[in-house]
């Protein structure tokens, strides 16, 4: 005899299999009273590739309980990875292989709803990282319930296939100090997906009920603050609860060009070749840790972390990288490549500390003809090579209210030192915080043969930012000279325009006075004739050319304001001085063409007051008496002298 209200071999056969009807239902009929196993296969659901998982059990059914066992249910309701959490379902032999089993009484009577569901989209064990295949699978089936499964399912599913991540097992990485996560360490590489709109999501839902999201680790990573000059928040994320864990021998994920629209969200990764390697449109990538575990943003280490670029993508347009950690990879933070590859989002991330054992890797690296990418609102720090490298690329970028400080370094052996190295046309680099940089804070380039295409770089507009601290000096327009890595530092006025030169080298302004009187600022100064003109704050760098740390004013040599009528010199008066002026502040001004060209910051000059006058009068004394009596100068006795030639000399001794 067998052991009552248990499984096991003395159980018998009574019917079946049966299949579902069209519309699922399944009957018994004539069953005696007594104590029974309904048993679902779920093989059955869809064969060799695709493997469902359980989610939902009728009274009496068996399931996971979290912890490692297993629980008979009380009620009908959520059942998350069948009878265990740790195996697949196999009904060889069925009474102890079998995951989706429920206890059914029969007493004088039907019972009805005993009820399975099941799910190709949902993710219950951190098994299958391994490239195991369990006991029970079929043709490229492994682990039912894996991560590695759902990729298969989402591959062989028709439409969008979104993971839901309920873990039916415990937490099984920690930090030791309260923050617990479920961490997959992966030895075998995925397939690559396949299917279009196939979401990777690693927010965990709690096994009760599947709805209610957990947050076992609330640890906070990342830095935070504010970016831009616009002091744009910038949040730190809570540590994911799903962590991804490679052995450096494979991407985790490539997005074959069949994949669009897939999304990896809320996981941390590192230990992977790549995170993401991308051929489909409107790639989405966000809230996730990439490159640091799921509760600290440090380094790995050498030979831990990862060994080439977070995400790569290539000839895929529209897509959307947003409220990322991307940092400590050997590579570049993110790379996006190809003529195809256009019209990007790249938002709110902190990209830090890429091209740890390479010196010509960058945060952003956007080559080989891709356009028309937006970057906003992020911190790119201490990256090995250019924070943003644009060589090869095709322009139309916007570059707005970021935060770029401290690239270049290549890790002591600099070769690519600059902020942001602009190849291409029509850019917009405005409102940033440009600062620390190995050398140059922006290098346009000037004409390159390996870039014919995209180089010179000119009508790229570079407003309203603030650079400081920089190498060298803060907008470089590079001289065709092939030095677009390094830049060529200061670019002297030469009438211009260059063709050959970043921006046409298009002259600096020249300021000759500026003033503080009463309150109001007066500068005057030469230019080309009908530009715009921006005037800073210098940070008094050590060239004598800028940089401009903070923006003051702009207006128009030729416009409505300027008092000096002739063409390619200027006169304004601001009324008041625009705040933060006063007397002995250092001023530079950048020139705007009517095009967008950007100079390079003008040379310093610095707000004194206006000079002291030495006046007097020549008069004729007739009576050569000084002024005797009531006498005074310009009366009839003391008559002005018209016409008297006087002179002033310094005196060198004095």
């Amino acid at each position: 005899l067998g052991t009552a209200d248990v499984p096991d071999a003395a159980d018998t056969l009574r019917a079946g299999p049966i299949a579902t009807s069209g519309a699922g239902d399944f009957s018994f009929a004539a069953v005696p009273d007594g104590t029974y196993w309904v048993v679902v296969d779920s093989q059955d659901l869809e064969a060799n590739d695709k493997w469902a998982e359980q989610t939902y059990g009728p009274i009496g059914a068996w399931c996971a309980d979290g912890s490692g066992g297993t629980a008979e249910s009380g009620s009908a309701g959520t059942c998350y990875g069948g009878r265990r959490a740790n195996q697949s379902d196999d009904l060889t032999p069925w009474h102890s292989d079998a995951e989706h089993l429920a206890r059914v009484v029969v007493t004088g009577g039907s019972v009805s709803s005993v009820d399975f569901g099941f799910s190709f989209n949902v993710v219950t064990t951190t098994r299958g990282g391994d490239g195991t295949v369990d006991p029970g699978a079929t043709g490229t089936q492994t682990v039912q319930g894996s991560l590695r499964q759902f990729i298969e399912n989402a591959n062989n599913l028709a439409g969008a296939n979104a993971m839901r991540f309920v873990p039916a097992e415990p937490t099984n990485a920690t930090d030791g100090g309260g923050n617990d996560w479920w961490r997959i360490t992966f030895t075998a590489e995925l397939p690559a997906a396949s299917g279009s709109l196939t979401t990777i999501d690693g927010t965990a839902y709690n096994l009760s009920d599947g709805v209610t999201v957990r947050n076992t680790n609330t640890a906070l990573v990342g830095t935070g603050g504010t970016v831009g000059t616009d002091a744009v928040a910038l949040g730190q994320l809570t540590g994911p609860e799903l962590e991804l864990v490679g052995d450096r021998s494979f991407d985790f994920i490539n997005v074959l060009a069949t994949g669009d629209d897939f999304t990896l969200r809320r996981v941390a990764s590192w230990g992977f070749i790549r995170t993401v390697e991308n051929y489909g449109d409107r790639l989405l990538v966000e809230d996730n840790v990439l490159g640091t575990s799921a509760a600290s943003f440090t380094d790995p280490g050498a030979g831990l972390r990862q060994s080439s670029h977070h995400v790569y993508a290539l000839d895929a347009a529209d897509g959307t990288i947003q409220n990322n950690l991307l940092a400590h990879s050997d590579g570049t933070g993110l790379a996006i490549y190809g003529a195809l590859s256009t019209d990007w989002q790249l938002l709110g991330n902190e990209v830090r500390s890429n091209a740890k054992s390479n010196s010509s890797q960058d945060g952003f690296a956007l080559h080989q003809s891709m356009t028309g990418v937006t970057i906003e609102d992020n911190l790119i720090i201490d990256n090995a090579g250019f924070g943003v490298d644009m060589v090869g690329n095709g322009g139309g970028a916007t570059i707005r209210n970021n935060t770029i400080t401290g690239n270049g370094h290549g890790n002591g052996s600099p070769t690519q030192i600059g902020g942001i190295r602009l190849m291409g046309n029509n850019s917009l680099i405005e409102k940033n915080v440009i600062t620390a940089q190995e050398g140059p804070g922006i290098i346009v380039s000037g004409t390159d043969g390996s870039y014919p295409a995209v180089t010179p770089a000119v009508d790229n507009r570079i407003s309203q930012n603030s650079f400081t601290g920089n190498g060298t000096i803060g907008i470089d327009l590079e001289e065709g000279a092939g030095a677009h890595a390094t830049g060529d530092g200061v670019t002297f006025n030469d009438g211009g325009p260059n063709a050959t030169f970043g921006n046409l080298g298009l002259d600096y302004p020249i300021m000759v006075a500026a003033t503080l009187t009463g309150g109001d600022l007066e500068v005057t100064g030469s230019s080309p004739a009908g530009i715009e003109i921006e005037f800073y704050v210098s940070d008094g760098d050590g060239t004598g050319f800028g940089e401009g740390v903070t923006y003051l004013v702009t207006d128009t040599e030729g416009g409505g304001s300027d008092l000096d009528p002739g063409a390619g010199s200027f006169r304004f008066l601001f009324s008041p001085a625009p705040g933060g002026v006063s007397l002995g502040t250092e001023l530079t001004a950048i020139s705007i063409d009517g095009t967008d060209n950007t100079s390079e910051f003008g040379a310093n000059f610095t707000v004194v007051a206006p000079p002291g006058g030495v006046s007097g009068t020549v008069f004729e004394d007739i009576a050569g008496n000084v002024l005797a009596g009531a006498e005074a100068i310009g009366d009839a006795l003391n008559p002005f002298t018209p016409g008297a030639d006087v002179y002033i000399y310094a005196d060198d001794g004095a």
